[in-house]
């Protein structure tokens, strides 16, 4: 039989892949949050807060998330938000997505969370980019984000 030791030890390494995870790309702070409902999103926006700085987003959520929420209250922390479609089943339409953000929201409804993060690390003054709103979110970015570190590596 595992001791509780064992049990407890383990425990205490594991960890959730993209919580506030950071990476480093052409410059700018990337950060992973598979945040997808409102209390993990205000605990995301307290941690962006600790240290203020140019951000935009690239989001998509599951049509069943409280997204309405998720949205406000990570909005005056985000510059400009890119809008990606996901594979899930239970995703959100991306015209249904862009329509719950406000006038004076800027915006960009992206085919796909490549082309998303290529315009987000293009934009020259933003110092951050923090992609988040679901598991599957986070799930389409990383193979995309461990392609980019292997194609920068000693550059």
């Amino acid at each position: 039989p595992i001791s509780n030791e064992i049990i407890k030890s383990g425990i205490k390494q594991a960890q959730i892949v993209a919580r506030f995870e950071k990476i480093n790309i052409a410059n700018k702070t990337v950060i992973l949050d598979v945040a997808h409902n409102p209390a993990a999103v205000q605990t995301l926006v307290d941690t962006l807060l600790e240290s203020p700085m140019e951000t935009v987003a690239i989001f998509s959520a599951l049509a069943d998330k409280n997204i309405d929420d998720m949205i406000e209250l990570a909005s005056s922390n985000i510059k400009h938000w890119f809008l990606v479609p996901l594979s899930a089943t239970r995703s959100i339409q991306m015209e249904t997505l862009k329509d719950k953000f406000g006038d004076s929201q800027e915006t960009t409804v992206c085919a796909s969370m490549g082309s998303a993060i290529e315009q987000a690390l293009t934009l020259k003054e933003i110092q951050r980019v923090v992609i988040f709103g679901s598991f599957y979110t986070i799930s389409e970015v990383l193979p995309l984000i461990q392609s980019i570190r292997d194609g920068t590596k000693g550059g």
